[in-house]
């Protein structure tokens, strides 16, 4: 699978606890949401590898490894509780065990060569390898959990928005809002947006703006609580998606 490429997305509809809960079942149901979660989790483990130093060809081994090994094993869907906790935490722990696990089997077979004299690496060196730049990498973890958030959330305003007739309101919420946040685009001037969409007054796009990122926030809070263990705060989990976003 090419690095940059998720596996077919199967389910944008689910929760990620409703998704637990299908993976952890039997038959179809079982598998397509083991699907689903490789594919809404694909992203965010493979940024992790790749941060920690890995080649990009390294970075695939590995994520695919632990997405067989771990994910799809069901080795991690027996541990999730939402009584404990954010099923994201579990994760990223558990992708921090396996790397650092498979780096020091690595280093350890460097250290150990089937023939010849064996090298002066160390088991403590061998730690320190290991946990090289997961700071970094737990950031990109975050960073691209964000960023897949934002956007099923995107996905999901939209589609309510043309259920709805407000089209045009999602529209330009993302010329104004959503895509210069996102991708760094020029908001659209008001001026310009009266004449792309035959507006009658700066007013009526302000408020078709404002429309917009209503449908918005609510299917991201939709998304932010559906993730969230039983006792955990949607305030602080907003505040870990702003820092994510902001890379802090």
């Amino acid at each position: 699978m090419p690095a940059d490429r998720s596996p077919k997305d199967l389910s944008n509809s689910a929760t990620n606890w409703s998704l637990l809960e299908a993976a952890s079942g039997q038959g179809a149901d079982a598998r397509q949401g083991l699907e689903a979660l490789t594919q809404r989790y694909w992203g965010p483990i493979f940024a992790f590898v790749r941060a920690t130093g890995q080649s990009s060809q390294d970075a695939v081994d590995l994520t695919q490894g632990f997405v067989a090994d771990v994910l799809l094993g069901r080795s991690l869907l027996a541990s999730a509780d939402r009584r404990r906790g954010r099923f994201r935490s579990l994760l990223r722990q558990s992708v921090v065990n396996y790397v650092r696990d498979r780096v020091r089997q690595q280093k350890s077979q460097k250290r150990q060569p089937s023939q010849g004299a064996p090298s002066h690496f160390g088991s403590a060196e061998i730690d320190d390898a290991a946990t090289k730049n997961f700071a970094t990498a737990e950031r990109a973890f975050d960073a691209h959990w964000a960023a897949q958030l934002i956007r099923t959330a995107a996905e999901r305003a939209a589609q309510q928005a043309r259920a709805e007739g407000h089209e045009l309101a999602w529209t330009i919420f993302e010329q104004r809002t959503l895509r210069p946040r996102l991708l760094g685009e020029k908001p659209v001037e008001f001026a310009e947006l009266l004449i792309q969409h035959d507006l009658a007054s700066v007013g009526q796009a302000a408020h078709l703006a404002i429309v917009g990122r209503r449908l918005f926030v609510d299917q991201l809070l939709t998304e932010l609580r559906a993730s969230l263990g039983e006792s955990e705060s949607v305030a602080d989990e907003i505040r870990l998606l702003l820092a994510a976003v902001e890379g802090v």
